[in-house]
């Protein structure tokens, strides 16, 4: 892969844009922030932050999206729309034979065609990354943004890009005019920065001694079959703080005001939600959208997963306890590397090398999606070890950690998948292997120097 360098600070760019782009990126680290160490509030965004007009904040960051939480900890993700690589589509066309998809018009007697988009391969994709994965993010004149990624532990060198080709990632975000960042610097003092302010953001691991002013939300989430899953958790899509609150009314029809740091326990309930007080009182609420089918839902952010979403009709009980132990502080993150594996095919053919999963990803930070019995999962490809495929529908999925999930529902795991390309080492030319054709693929893990088993 080439050599590259972190970028400069950018130029002055206008106000009032709509859309951002990820170009290819160095995987460099941060520099000149305050030194990584461990804090009790580690699992919190912290960076410096840099406004158009020169103003210089730095603190605990809130990444907030017309109102509701976006980031907050390390393990949130950076959301955006991603624009396809030209080259994955081209590939995809030559493997399978495709054509590109033609309209065609008559127009005064002229005939007019042209090539529409091809619904297989849309122009436009999701493309969230952890913030744990960020050295920086800088805004461009022309309303673009770099991402600039930071280094694999134990890989050693920090000079991949995301494409070897120096090709673009595209993002797109509708509503930036209300997109607000809020810093918490050292003090207590809270400053907001619109969007169409800012400049540069650095990331860096909070310094020792240093305390937000609450804490992340962090349970455990049952669902209604009992199953559990443990992280950070965003309550009802939006609140992530210990000092937000839980509203609705009680029993006796009074509206009750709760933060989320005196709740023990949120169980579903006929009425609404059955809560589990601190103070040993136990209440039943009802008549608001955060105890209600108007709610959106618990997302749980695991470390060692990825993002696992129960909507309110699944939910069962949500239990509120600090973390086991500490890992997802700045540094736990070993930073963004190329799929690399070996792809099995239903007649035992074993084909090892770099890996383009379902015709587009190839990045250890990108999201296997799926569900499973109504809950979504949207797993880290650099936490996967292996992915199977079902007997009927969807696949079984292995994490690293040794957790199995068989999850389905969706184009990375099922019969409408674009397929899988290995391109191995050498001139060996590259192999695709279609959804039918596929029985497992075993992942090499760069950045922890494990490999599949």
């Amino acid at each position: 892969m080439p050599q590259l360098s972190c970028p400069g600070p950018p130029d002055r760019r206008a106000r009032g844009r709509t859309s951002v782009r990820i170009a290819a990126a160095a995987l460099c680290a941060a520099t000149a922030l305050s030194p990584p160490a461990a804090a009790q509030d580690e699992d919190r965004i912290w960076g410096r932050v840099l406004t158009a007009s020169g103003e210089r904040y730095e603190g605990f960051i809130q990444w907030r999206v017309r109102g509701a939480q976006d980031g907050t900890s390390w393990v949130d993700f950076f959301d955006g729309r991603a624009e396809g690589i030209a080259e994955h589509y081209e590939d995809w066309l030559v493997a399978t034979g495709a054509s590109r998809p033609v309209r065609t018009i008559e127009l005064h007697g002229y005939r007019v065609s042209w090539n529409e988009e091809d619904p297989e391969f849309p122009r436009w994709a999701r493309a969230p990354i952890r913030f744990g994965q960020l050295a920086s993010v800088a805004v461009l004149e022309d309303g673009s943004v770099n991402l600039t990624l930071r280094a694999a532990v134990g890989g050693g060198t920090g000079t991949a890009s995301f494409s070897p080709r120096g090709s673009a990632l595209g993002v797109s975000r509708p509503y930036w005019n209300s997109w607000a960042l809020t810093v918490q610097e050292p003090g207590g003092d809270r400053d907001r920065v619109w969007w169409d302010e800012l400049e540069r953001v650095d990331f860096a691991a909070p310094p020792v001694g240093v305390h937000a002013e609450s804490s992340r939300l962090h349970g455990t989430v049952e669902d209604r079959f009992g199953r559990a899953f443990t992280g950070y958790l965003a309550w009802d899509s939006d609140e992530v703080l210990g000092s937000e609150v839980l509203d609705g009314e009680d029993e006796e029809r009074k509206d009750r005001e709760i933060a989320f740091e005196e709740i023990v326990s949120i169980e579903r309930s006929l009425a609404g939600a059955r809560v589990v007080l601190k103070s040993g009182e136990t209440l039943e609420l009802s008549g608001s959208n955060d105890v209600d089918r108007g709610n959106r839902g618990a997302r749980v952010f695991d470390p060692s997963l990825g993002m696992v979403e129960v909507e309110w009709d699944e939910f069962g009980v949500l239990r509120l306890h600090p973390p086991a132990e500490s890992h997802a502080g700045y540094e736990s993150f070993s930073g963004s590397w190329p799929l690399f594996g070996t792809v099995t095919t239903q007649d035992g053919e074993a084909v090892a090398g770099r890996i383009r999963w379902e015709g587009e990803h190839e990045w250890s930070w990108e999201l296997l999606r799926g569900e499973s019995d109504e809950v979504k999962f949207s797993i880290e490809f650099g936490r996967i070890e292996r992915i199977e495929r079902g007997a009927e529908a969807g696949a079984r999925v292995t994490l690293v950690d040794g957790r199995r999930f068989h999850i389905s529902g969706s184009p990375d795991v099922g019969g409408d998948s674009r397929g899988i390309f290995v391109f191995p080492d050498g001139s060996a030319p590259w192999r695709y292997v279609s959804w039918e054709d596929f029985r497992d693929v075993r992942f090499q893990h760069e950045g922890d120097g494990r490999t599949g088993s």
